[in-house]
C-alpha cells in the first residue's frame, strides 16, 4: 500500500456516514487502522503513465498502480470502475473482486 492510499482510507473510514451505515465505534475504526499500520507493508507504485491499462476513473489508477507494482494476486474492491477490468490480459493475473468473493475465495 502506498502511504498515500493510507492515509485516504484512514480518511474515509473515520467519515460519520461509514460509522452509520456498518454500525461501527470510531474506536473500533482506530484499533483496525492501528492494526493495520502495524503489519502493511508500503511500497512505491509504478507511475500512472506506465499503467498498462487504466480505470475509467483516472482517480483509481493509484489502487492498480500498487496492486501492479508488486503483482499482487488480488485487488480488492466495490468499486465498479475498477471491477470491469477484472480478466484483462493487461493485470498479468492480478484478479479485482469484491470482499465476499475474495473471502469465497480464500476459504475454498
Amino acid at each position: 500500500m502506498a502511504a498515500e492510499l493510507f492515509t485516504e482510507l484512514e480518511k474515509v473510514l473515520k467519515r460519520e456516514k461509514i460509522y452509520k451505515k456498518y454500525h461501527i465505534a470510531p474506536d473500533e475504526i482506530e484499533i483496525f487502522l492501528t492494526q493495520l499500520r502495524n503489519c502493511t507493508g508500503f511500497v512505491q507504485p509504478i507511475p500512472l503513465d506506465a499503467l498498462p491499462i487504466h480505470s475509467r476513473d483516472r482517480k483509481d489508477d493509484k489502487f492498480l498502480a500498487c496492486a501492479l507494482s508488486i503483482q499482487c494476486d488480488y485487488l480488492i474492491t466495490g468499486d465498479d470502475d475498477l471491477l470491469v477490468l477484472n480478466g484483462k490480459k493487461e493485470l498479468n493475473g492480478l484478479k479485482i473482486i469484491r470482499a465476499a468473493e475474495f473471502l469465497q475465495a480464500i476459504n475454498s
